[in-house]
């Protein structure tokens, strides 16, 4: 077999072992089967790793890069930090049923990273630069955290129509999704300077009114916003969830709309 086989093979054994996790979750939310559920898990984080040190083999022999250049390598990356958040921060952290959310959003990225295109090209004189280390590792830990707020607001949600009215618990779960949110956001304002002045170097402008531009300016806004809020208005539960899950579209639109439209960037 060659890397390319391995890399693929660690690839789907990720999104078995992720998705494994992920009926765990949710069907087997017992005691009992937590070391099942933190097994599978961990068992998925270890292929994962595979597929990344194989992607980095695979790229470094090529193109002398790292693997953060295409679509499927930024989304590959940015699960995997989110799976390694999650295990890292622990239970007395991050409580064991987040679980039942974080794993199926990982398991559907990786499904979504594995219809995109996975050749690697050699990359264009404008990327070959210290900025595209800079934005995209920013933008990963950036997008990694906010995914992981909204798995926290998603759990919010569903609690606080179950249970109704206000717990400890449940602001336990309000508090976390807000202190991810503190921990991404630094990252996506680095992400949005980096970009600003790469574009200066790159196409001689800062701002081009590009749909990448714009709508990851949205993004930093609604986040912003939200920041704002919970600082200045007090903005806790429901609205607070709202709208974190809302910034979280807008990544969505940021991230994957720009397969979709008119834009200069590839990714």
């Amino acid at each position: 077999m060659t890397l390319s086989d391995w890399e693929t093979a660690f690839f789907l054994a990720v999104i078995v072992f992720y998705s494994l996790a992920a009926v765990l979750y949710w069907l087997a939310p017992s005691q009992r089967a937590e070391n099942w559920r933190r097994l599978t898990t961990v068992a998925g984080l270890t292929c994962h790793g595979g597929t990344l040190l194989l992607r980095f083999v695979r790229t470094w022999q090529l193109d002398k890069r790292l693997p953060l250049s295409s679509q499927f390598e930024l989304a590959s990356v940015v699960v995997a930090v989110l799976v390694l958040f999650f295990l890292a921060a622990g239970r007395e952290v991050v409580p064991e049923q987040l679980g039942a959310y974080v794993l199926p959003l990982a398991a559907a990225a990786m499904i979504y990273a594995a219809y995109l295109p996975r050749d690697i090209a050699p990359l264009g004189e404008s990327l070959r630069t210290y900025w595209l280390k800079i934005h995209v590792s920013s933008a990963v830990i950036a997008y990694a955290a906010f995914l992981f707020a909204a798995a926290a607001a998603a759990m919010y949600l569903v609690r606080s129509l179950s249970q109704g009215g206000d717990s400890p618990q449940l602001a336990a779960i309000d508090n976390l999704s807000y202190r991810i949110v503190l921990v991404g956001f630094p990252f996506m304002t680095l992400l949005l300077l980096s970009g600003v002045l790469w574009a200066k170097v790159a196409w001689n402008r800062y701002f081009g009114w590009d749909p990448k531009e714009v709508w990851a300016s949205l993004t930093w806004l609604a986040y912003a916003v939200l920041l704002y809020g919970r600082r200045w208005r007090d903005w806790r539960g429901r609205p607070a969830a709202l709208m974190v899950l809302f910034g979280f579209l807008s990544v969505l639109v940021t991230y994957v709309g720009v397969r979709y439209l008119n834009s200069i960037h590839s990714y």
